[in-house]
């Protein structure tokens, strides 16, 4: 079955009012809808902070002691510190929703690229690396990587290095 005719469809009239469509949206994400509006898939992941994003922050990590003058990297830099031979993945984008890192601005006017590419490490990525602090396991996700809230359990750096990508796993949610 394809993914459009296994999500909730509302099925509005004229006299539908954009907040009934909001909170009817708002209320089916998780199961996954097309919005009325809009005809956007909408759909929440949970997204657990894996091995995978723990190579990239740690590899973040080194370059930021190794060049203490440095203070953003580009990501080729610290996916080739990471890689190693590893694969490694590029789900790194949502070690922001934990504030782990941190993107340098980026030219307004280059609309071909959603970031400039470079990141920083955060004074909380050290904390968690370091184990004085835990975080949520996972952190639930929609519409290209919009945040949408964490899990209740908490994890430390070596539970997270345990969980390994799982591709299926995300996608039957």
């Amino acid at each position: 079955m394809s993914e459009n005719k296994s999500m909730l469809k509302m099925r509005p009239n004229l006299m539908t009012m954009l907040s009934e469509a909001q909170t009817w949206v708002h209320e089916h994400k998780k199961e996954g809808v097309i919005c009325p509006c809009c005809k956007a898939k909408i759909k929440v992941y949970k997204r657990k902070l894996n091995s995978t994003m723990m190579l990239f922050l740690i590899a973040l990590n080194k370059l930021d002691r190794r060049k203490p003058n440095d203070i953003y990297f580009h990501v080729k830099e610290i996916l080739q510190v990471a890689g190693a031979g590893r694969s490694v993945g590029l789900d790194y984008c949502i070690l922001k929703h934990y504030r782990f890192i941190e993107a340098m601005g980026k030219d307004e006017e280059d609309t071909t690229k959603k970031t400039s590419g470079y990141w920083k490490i955060t004074e909380r990525a050290k904390q968690f690396l370091s184990g004085k602090i835990k975080v949520p396991s996972h952190v639930f996700t929609f519409m290209e990587n919009k945040f949408s809230g964490f899990s209740d359990e908490l994890i430390g750096p070596l539970d997270a290095i345990d969980n390994h990508f799982d591709f299926e796993e995300l996608m039957n949610q």
